[in-house]
């Protein structure tokens, strides 16, 4: 660390950021001759060191292809069996689940996503 930081960010509580390393506090037991920092938050890596690391098991690319084929999937279902899977146990008579598959209520948030995405795939005419 620069010797001129101290001048300014030995204070402690100060926060601060590292570049490609992440954000950082001062201790609390820093001094001017001595400034411990603790990390906060670490950065991502790039996806190119992901990759080399074998970390990044799917592409971007990958995975809307994958979503591309379940839209596919679920337009040929129609919208009334688009949601007839093994997460709920009722539905409503327009298709969409009324009832997760352990009986409690599917949440009105829930419901919501789950009628945008068959607007997406099902536009009203």
């Amino acid at each position: 660390v620069d010797p001129s930081f101290a001048k300014w960010g030995a204070e402690p509580m100060t926060f601060v950021q590292f570049e490609r390393l992440g954000f950082f506090v001062t201790d609390t037991e820093s001094t001017p001759d001595r400034v411990v920092f603790n990390r906060i938050v670490t950065l991502r890596e790039s996806a190119v060191k992901a990759n080399a690391a074998g970390t990044n098991v799917r592409s971007r690319k990958a995975e809307q292809e994958a979503q591309a084929a379940e839209n596919e999937r679920l337009k040929a279902l129609g919208p009334m069996h688009m949601f007839r899977t093994e997460e709920y146990s009722e539905w409503d008579d327009t298709g969409l689940p009324t009832k997760m598959a352990d009986g409690t209520p599917v949440s009105k948030g829930a419901r919501k996503k789950l009628e945008k995405k068959r607007a997406k795939l099902f536009p009203p005419s």
